[in-house]
């Protein structure tokens, strides 16, 4: 039940269908962002029952305003006033920073919405208690990025980074994708972080079982 998309895709993949295979791969990707709102909001949910501060990073702007209007609609967060800042590059650049200044500076539990390219290097969360990647980026670059908003020297507190990937959707082919990419470039970097970051996409600690289970479903 958590993992059922939101309705009105039939339409859009119709529609992206006559514009090409780019158009219906982001509605794919948008499709499986919808269908891990309900699980992300109660994982959510239970690190600010804790007094977490929590980051989500999508990658596309549609969903980090959704996931934004969800989170304050949360019970703790209206209950207690808990602070929700949602952004992306429609944002000005010092208007996200000032978010993160406030993010950073917070002593409740509190959650901090964007997309991943638009809280750059510059942008450092390191009092952060969990982080959500609810869209995988496409390389290893990108995903070493998004870590390293997080674990870098001054970081205050030990951070837990999920990935969530929804069965039976586009999801599984971009992960697999990356972990296939990562290997290589681990190797070459020595980066034990991507090594990692390789099994726990996965999920399994056999590569040719997830490689099986992805090409049975295609």
């Amino acid at each position: 039940d958590q993992c059922r998309p939101t309705a009105g895709f039939a339409a859009q993949l119709k529609a992206a269908s006559k514009r090409g295979a780019t158009a219906v791969l982001e509605v794919r990707i948008a499709q499986a962002a919808s269908s891990k709102r309900r699980a992300i909001m109660s994982m959510v949910e239970d690190h600010l029952s804790s007094g977490h501060k929590v980051v989500i990073f999508s990658g596309r702007r549609k969903d980090v305003e959704d996931i934004g209007a969800r989170l304050k609609k949360l019970p703790i967060v209206k209950k207690q006033s808990l602070p929700i800042w949602a952004a992306h590059g429609g944002n000005d650049a010092s208007e996200r920073q000032e978010m993160v200044d406030q993010y950073m500076s917070s002593e409740v539990g509190c959650v901090l919405v964007g997309t991943g390219d638009s809280f750059g290097e510059s942008l450092n969360m390191q009092d952060t208690d969990a982080a959500f990647f609810v869209m995988l980026p496409y390389t290893p670059g990108q995903l070493r990025q998004w870590e390293g908003r997080f674990c870098r020297l001054g970081q205050k507190r030990p951070v837990t980074i999920y990935y969530v990937i929804a069965e039976s959707s586009v999801d599984e082919h971009i992960a697999d994708i990356l972990i296939n990419k990562l290997p290589a470039v681990q190797k070459i970097v020595n980066d034990e972080e991507l090594a990692e970051a390789q099994d726990t996409i996965a999920g399994l600690d056999n590569e040719d079982e997830i490689a099986a289970s992805i090409l049975a479903k295609i």
